[in-house]
């Protein structure tokens, strides 16, 4: 299998995936209906020619939207590009978990909010130090992740640092402000960071599915909501660049099809992206047993 071939492949797992689950999340009464309505559509037809076989750098409109699997492994490669190169030097790197306890849907975005100023305060503290200042640098990712037997959810940070010392002064600032209640000694915890742990902090920032079934649509979309216009990366102490990323960027389709571009319509049924013209697929992309169960729970099959 050629590299271009394992790119078009793995996108059609995620478009295979997204797919159903976010055809339930159109049904839900929310103001995000509309955003929900642009995944469905993301990827729908692929833009191919001689030279993207090549380069595996297939044409497509993307909706940018956190939640779509194909969007979301788009926006992690371009955050591990842009910040491998600074955390890379960061000899004595540390990597911090921060949560809280379990909270209602209801609770969810105030805690949130309250988790990010803390965590702000913390920074501003150290700043105030001046001369003793540990002069924090890190970067900072938001999680949320929903939890079936406790019907509620559970906000966390995944935190690197720059050094181990920088992550103990954070840990002890939020054992500091939480009272025992709030916040469990057992669910904070500091490793030494590695290559591993950037690509544990730049992915998604909650799980669509788990190993054994999905998330129901209803608690996807109050995660999503509790997060709407939140920064769920952001960096202290130092700046990142992030290119635009050329796939992002939408074109229009007349043009395209003018530079002789086969075009490929996306069938649920066959998993797979077929061409308009001779009806030949695109990836070859066969789902696992695995994969199929978990489209199977969003009820959704054969493209109805």
């Amino acid at each position: 299998m050629t590299s271009s071939q394992t790119v078009i492949q793995k996108r059609a797992r995620r478009k295979y995936i997204t797919y159903p689950f976010i055809f339930e999340m159109i049904k839900i009464n929310s103001p995000l209906k509309k955003s929900y309505r642009n995944t469905f559509y993301c990827c729908k037809d692929v833009y191919s020619n001689e030279e993207t076989v090549k380069t595996g750098r297939y044409l497509s409109k993307y909706c940018k939207n956190r939640w779509c699997l194909i969007c979301a492994s788009i926006r992690t490669a371009v955050l591990i590009n842009a910040y491998k190169p600074i955390l890379s030097e960061w000899k004595d790197k540390g990597f911090l978990t921060l949560t809280i306890r379990n909270c209602t849907a209801e609770l969810l975005r105030k805690k949130i909010q309250e988790m990010n100023t803390v965590f702000y305060n913390a920074i501003q503290l150290d700043r105030a130090l001046k001369k003793n200042s540990l002069k924090i640098k890190c970067v900072k990712k938001m999680e949320v992740t929903y939890s079936d037997k406790h019907k509620n959810y559970h906000p966390h940070f995944h935190i690197i640092t720059e050094t181990l010392e920088q992550a103990g002064y954070l840990l002890d600032y939020w054992f500091n402000h939480y009272s025992r209640e709030e916040v469990d000694s057992q669910g904070q915890n500091i490793k030494k960071a590695d290559d591993e742990s950037m690509i544990e902090l730049f992915k998604y920032f909650t799980k669509i599915v788990t190993k054994k079934k999905v998330i129901p649509p209803e608690n996807l979309n109050e995660i999503f909501m509790a997060i709407r216009k939140m920064h769920t990366v952001r960096p202290f102490g130092f700046q990142v660049r992030l290119p635009e990323d050329e796939e992002e960027i939408e074109f229009n389709e007349e043009s395209v099809d003018a530079l002789d571009y086969d075009v490929y319509g996306w069938e649920q049924d066959l998993h797979d992206w077929v061409s308009k013209v001779t009806g030949e697929k695109l990836s070859g992309y066969d789902p696992s047993d695995k994969v199929k169960k978990w489209v199977e729970q969003f009820g959704v099959k054969n493209g109805n």
